[in-house]
């Protein structure tokens, strides 16, 4: 899996994550290797490694705190917490909200 989702990191073109609804535990991991981060209001975003015991790493750790800062990403990282739009812009993992799903597409 971390050889998949580094591939989009390393991909020559632009990559866009576009966000609505749950993004949660390996939606996290997909989108912190995006260039470029959308969602709508009503997207919700957790890292739930803590809550299930495990570091499945699949390069967050490394690339979260480039996106958010270090103090966000253990945040994101440690609390398990469940995250809204505005609080992510906020952080920085994403840079636009959007009213609604069509609106973002």
């Amino acid at each position: 899996m971390q050889v998949a989702v580094s591939a989009i990191e390393k991909c020559r073109k632009v990559v866009f994550a576009a966000v609505h609804g749950a993004c949660i535990g390996g939606g996290i991991h997909i989108i912190t290797a995006c260039d470029i981060r959308y969602c709508c209001e009503d997207a919700k975003f957790s890292v739930k490694d803590v809550d299930v015991g495990i570091t499945a790493n699949l390069g967050t750790l490394q690339r979260l705190p480039g996106i958010v800062g270090f103090r966000n990403a253990i945040e994101l990282e440690l609390t398990g917490r469940v995250f809204g739009a505005e609080k992510v812009k906020g952080m920085g993992l994403v840079s636009k909200v959007f009213g609604s799903k069509e609106e973002l597409c």
